[in-house]
C-alpha cells in the first residue's frame, strides 16, 4: 500500500523498531468515561482554543486488536501484514489509510491507545464502503485532545525527546495529506486515488483529517513546552499552522470549509478575507460553525462573489429609501433644522444634534462631547440633513449615544448633518477626518455585529463576527475606526468597548492544568480584525495618525466603496501629510473622475514606490499613467512601500521616472520559436503561452508566461522586459518573479553599431552611450505585467531532455527609465 515518501523510507530501512513502532513505554489505555463532560469547564477551554472539530468518515478498517505503534509506517506495515492473509479490496487500502491519519497519528502523538468506541459513532457521510453508517466524531476528537492537554504528568513526561517525535510525525502526516492531494494532477502515488476514490471525496477526506487532527495536534505541541520552541521541526510546525507549507493541503482545508459555508448561506464575499489570511488554519474550525446573517432569505447571497455583495452595492442610489427600525413601523422622519446645519457648515464648524423624543436640536461639535456614529448605508440608515430619518431609527440611535453620554446624549451621524447643498455637502466631506478624530467615543452600528455578538458569547466568536461584518469591508468606514478615540461596537447589549475586552481577556489567562496556555488561540482572531490589530499596536487616542503608505493599502484590503471616485476622499486623513484633501475634491466631475483622483494623489505624492508598475490590479487609461492602478482596495501592501531598503521613483505629469533593470525581448525571435502551450485552470483568463528563459548568471530556468489572455506574448508592441531587481538567485524554487512588458517610444541611441542582437529589435544588447543620453531617461510605455515561473526540476529538465530553444539572458543593464 503506497504510503508518504518519509514512511517508505522508514520502512525499507529495515528496523524492526521502526516498523512495529515499540517503545520504551507503556500506552495506557484510554476509555470513554475518561473523556471531559460536553458541558465541563476543561472542554470549553479546549473549544475556545480548537474550535468544533468536523466529522470524519469512517470506511470501517480494523483498528483495534493490534499493539501500540509510535509510527504511521508501524501501524501501516502491522495491518498490511493482516490483510495480507486473506481477500481484500482497494477499498481495504483506503479505509486502513483514514485509519492511520486517524486513530494511528493520535495514539502515536498522544502515546496512548484509543479503542474505535471511542471515536466512531453512527453518522452519515459520502464514502461509500463497508462501514459507511459511521463517523470518526468531531467532537470525541476534541474531548479526547482536551483530556491529554489536561493530564496529571511528572517532570520529564513531557521531554525534548518526546515533542522531537511528535513534530515528526506531524510533518510526516502532512507529507502524506500533500501526497494525496497531488495538487493539480493526481498522484500516482496517492492510495486514494489508486482506490478509486474521486477527487472531490479526497479533497473531503483531507479537509477533514487536517483540520480535525493534523491542525489541533500542532496547536497542541505548539503550546505544550516551552524547551520544545528550541527544536529544528517547531517551525516547520508553525509555518504549517500558518499556512506557509504544504499549500495545496491548507487549499483543500480552505475549499472544504468555504464549501460548507456558503452552504449555510453564507456570503463569500464577507468570509473570502479571511481564507486568504495566514492565521486560517488556526481558526476554521470555528469559523465553519458559525450560523451566517441572514436578512430574509438563505439563497439571498447566492450571486455574490469573493470581490462583491449584491446586498451592499447601491446601484441605484436614486431609489434609496432608509429603513424603520421595524419593518411594520410607519412612523413619521425626524429632520434637524437645515438652516442651522448649514450655518455652522459655512463658519467651518461640526454640527452635532440631540434628540428629546419629538425634534432634533443642533449645536456646534466645539460646545459639546458627543458620540460620531460609522455605519454602512446598505443597512437602511443612509440619508441627508434635508430629508432626515425615520423617528424609530433616530430614537434608537439617541438612546445609544445616552448609553455613551449620559451628561449630553449628543451625536454626530453623516445622515442628519451632511446636507445635499454641493458646496456645504464638500465642506461636511472635509471635515469628516475631525469630526471623528474630535468625537469623545464612536460607536459602530452593524446589523450583523448586533444580531450575533454579545458580551455572552466566547470572544473568540465575537471577533470573528465583527471580522465579517459590512463595516470592516467598507472604505468609508476605516479612517471613522482608526481615528476613533474610544471605540465601541454594538453588541446585542448594548454598545462594547470591544478594545478594552480584548485588554481584559490578555490579562486574564486562560490556562488548562500543567500550564498548558490557551491565551494565544482565544486572541487569534484580533488578526482577522485587521483594524483592531491595528488600534493595538499604534494608537494615540485624539492624535493626528502617521501611517505609512503600505499600512494604508493594507488595511484597504477587501475594501470597497460604492463609488470608485469615492477611495481616496475616504482615507484621506490617512494619507501623507503632502497630499490634500482639497486638490482630490478639486477634480470635476465626469465619468473618469476617479481616474483623474488617482492621478492627482500620485502627482501630489510625487516619491512613489518604484514597484507600483508591478501591481496586478487594473491600470489607468490616462496619456502617462498606463503603469499606475487605478485604485488601492486591489493593491498589494508590499508594492507600496517606501523606505531606504526600497528603490523609489518620481511622478510627473509625463510618467514616472525611476530605475529598472532591462532585459530585451525579441517578439520575431518568440514567433520563429512556436512559443509552447500549457494547460490553464478553468474559469482563469491567464494566457495559456509560455517562453523558456535561461538566466546564465544565476543558473536558473524559467516560464515566461502572461497573467492575461488579452496581453500574449507574441504582443508584437513588446520589446524589452522590466525587473526590479538582477538578482535571481535569491528566488525560491516556485516563486514568481513579476515583471513588466514595455514598448520603447524612443530611437534607440547610435542604433547603427555592433552588437545589436536583432534588426528588428528597438533594444540593442550593447551600446555606447554619450554623456547626454545617459542622463535622459530612456522612454517606455507600459503594455502588461508578465510574470517568470521557477519551477526548478520541471523547468530545467524539460529544456536539457526536449532540447528546447530558449530566451537567454546575461546581466541585465540597469536603466533610467521614464514609463508612461
Amino acid at each position: 500500500m503506497p504510503w508518504s515518501r518519509t514512511s517508505l523510507q522508514e520502512l525499507s530501512a529495515g528496523d524492526t523498531t521502526t516498523v512495529t513502532g515499540a517503545m520504551n513505554f507503556q500506552a495506557p489505555v484510554v476509555a470513554l468515561e475518561d473523556l471531559p463532560d460536553e458541558h465541563s469547564a476543561q472542554l470549553n477551554d479546549g473549544s475556545q482554543a480548537f474550535g468544533a472539530l468536523l466529522d470524519i468518515p469512517w470506511l470501517g478498517a480494523q483498528h483495534d486488536g493490534y499493539s501500540f505503534c509510535s509510527t504511521l509506517s508501524g501501524y501501516t506495515e502491522v495491518r498490511r501484514r493482516a490483510l495480507s492473509k486473506g481477500a481484500h479490496s482497494l477499498l481495504d487500502d483506503a479505509a486502513l489509510w483514514i485509519s492511520a491519519m486517524t486513530f494511528g497519528l493520535l495514539e502515536a502523538v498522544l502515546r496512548m491507545r484509543i479503542p474505535e468506541s471511542v471515536l466512531v459513532i453512527p453518522g452519515e457521510h459520502t464514502v461509500s464502503g463497508p462501514d459507511d453508517g459511521a463517523i470518526l466524531s468531531g467532537a470525541r476528537i476534541m474531548q479526547l485532545i482536551t483530556y491529554w492537554a489536561t493530564l496529571e504528568r511528572a517532570d520529564g513526561d513531557l521531554s525534548i525527546e518526546y515533542g522531537r517525535n511528535a513534530m515528526q510525525l506531524l510533518r510526516k502526516a502532512m507529507d502524506a495529506l500533500d501526497e494525496e492531494h497531488g495538487n493539480i494532477e493526481p498522484n500516482p502515488r496517492s492510495t486514494l486515488s489508486r482506490c478509486g476514490v474521486s477527487k472531490g471525496v479526497r479533497e473531503e477526506l483531507i479537509c477533514t483529517i487536517g483540520l480535525s487532527v493534523v491542525v489541533p495536534l500542532c496547536l497542541m505541541v505548539m503550546m505544550l513546552d516551552e524547551q520544545w520552541k528550541t527544536l529544528p521541526d517547531f517551525q516547520y510546525v508553525a509555518m504549517f499552522v500558518n499556512g506557509q507549507t504544504h499549500f495545496w493541503v491548507k487549499h483543500a482545508i480552505v475549499q472544504g470549509c468555504e464549501r460548507r459555508m456558503q452552504a449555510l448561506g453564507w456570503c463569500p464575499y464577507a468570509t473570502a478575507p479571511l481564507y486568504r489570511s495566514r492565521w486560517v488554519l488556526m481558526m476554521l474550525s470555528i469559523l465553519v460553525h458559525l450560523q451566517p446573517h441572514i436578512k430574509s432569505s438563505p439563497e439571498e447571497h447566492a450571486h455574490c462573489t469573493i470581490d462583491q455583495c449584491v446586498l451592499y452595492s447601491l446601484t441605484e442610489t436614486d431609489t434609496y429609501v432608509p429603513r424603520h427600525v421595524l419593518a411594520s413601523c410607519t412612523c413619521e422622519y425626524v429632520k434637524p433644522p437645515l438652516d442651522e446645519v448649514l450655518r455652522l457648515l459655512s463658519e467651518g464648524l461640526i454640527p452635532v444634534v440631540t434628540f428629546d423624543g419629538h425634534a432634533l436640536r443642533v449645536l456646534p461639535a466645539n460646545e459639546t462631547t458627543y458620540v460620531a456614529i460609522s455605519h454602512v448605508w446598505a443597512e437602511g440608515m443612509g440619508s441627508t440633513t434635508e430629508d432626515g430619518l425615520p423617528s424609530c431609527v433616530v430614537e434608537r440611535i439617541a438612546g445609544l449615544a445616552r448609553r455613551l453620554l449620559p451628561e449630553t446624549g449628543a451625536f454626530w451621524m453623516d445622515s442628519l448633518c451632511v446636507p445635499n447643498v454641493p458646496g456645504l455637502r464638500k465642506r461636511a466631506i472635509k471635515l469628516m477626518a475631525e469630526t471623528y478624530r474630535c468625537a469623545a467615543k464612536v460607536l459602530v452600528i452593524d446589523d450583523h455585529i448586533r444580531t450575533h455578538c454579545s458580551l455572552r458569547k466566547p470572544w473568540t466568536e465575537n471577533l470573528l463576527r465583527i471580522a465579517t461584518s459590512a463595516w470592516l469591508r467598507r472604505v468609508w468606514t476605516l479612517q471613522e475606526g482608526i481615528l476613533a478615540r474610544e471605540l465601541y461596537f454594538e453588541f446585542s447589549d448594548g454598545p462594547v468597548d470591544v478594545e478594552s475586552k480584548i485588554v481584559e481577556t490578555q490579562s486574564a489567562v486562560l490556562e488548562m492544568r500543567n500550564g498548558v496556555s490557551l491565551s494565544g488561540p482565544i486572541l487569534r482572531p484580533i488578526h482577522f480584525v485587521h483594524i483592531l490589530a491595528f488600534r493595538g499596536g499604534r494608537r494615540l487616542p485624539g492624535a493626528a495618525p502617521d501611517i505609512p503608505i503600505a499600512e494604508v493599502v493594507g488595511l484597504l484590503s477587501a475594501r470597497t466603496t460604492t463609488k470608485a471616485e469615492d477611495e481616496l476622499v475616504a482615507i484621506a486623513s490617512l494619507l501623507p501629510p503632502r497630499v490634500r484633501l482639497d486638490a482630490l475634491i478639486a477634480e470635476p466631475d465626469g465619468p473618469d473622475l476617479a481616474d483623474r483622483r488617482m492621478r492627482a494623489f500620485l502627482l501630489q505624492m510625487r516619491t512613489v514606490p518604484a514597484l507600483l508598475p508591478f501591481g496586478n490590479t487594473p491600470r489607468l487609461a490616462l496619456p502617462g499613467f498606463a503603469w499606475a492602478p487605478r485604485r488601492l482596495v486591489r493593491e498589494h501592501d508590499a508594492v507600496w512601500r517606501l523606505g531606504t531598503e526600497n528603490a523609489v521613483g518620481t511622478c510627473t505629469e509625463d510618467g514616472l521616472v525611476a530605475e529598472y533593470f532591462l532585459a530585451p525581448f525579441s517578439v520575431l525571435s518568440m514567433q520563429s520559436r512556436a512559443a509552447r502551450t500549457v494547460a490553464v485552470p478553468p474559469g482563469s483568463d491567464m494566457c495559456p503561452q509560455v517562453l523558456m528563459v535561461q538566466h546564465t548568471p544565476s543558473r536558473t530556468a524559467y516560464l515566461l508566461c502572461s497573467r492575461t489572455a488579452d496581453v500574449p506574448l507574441d504582443t508584437p508592441a513588446v520589446d524589452a522586459l522590466l525587473f526590479a531587481s538582477a538578482d535571481f538567485s535569491q528566488n525560491e524554487p516556485a516563486t514568481d518573479i513579476p515583471c513588466v512588458a514595455v514598448s520603447s517610444l524612443d530611437s534607440p541611441p547610435n542604433s547603427d553599431c555592433d552588437g545589436v542582437s536583432d534588426a528588428s529589435s528597438s533594444i540593442p544588447a550593447h551600446t555606447t552611450l554619450t554623456s547626454k543620453e545617459k542622463d535622459r531617461p530612456r522612454a517606455f510605455k507600459y503594455v502588461a505585467r508578465w510574470l517568470l515561473l521557477r519551477h526548478i526540476p520541471q523547468v530545467e529538465r524539460t529544456i536539457v531532455d526536449n532540447g528546447e530553444p530558449t530566451e537567454n539572458w546575461g546581466e541585465l543593464q540597469k536603466t533610467r527609465v521614464r514609463l508612461t
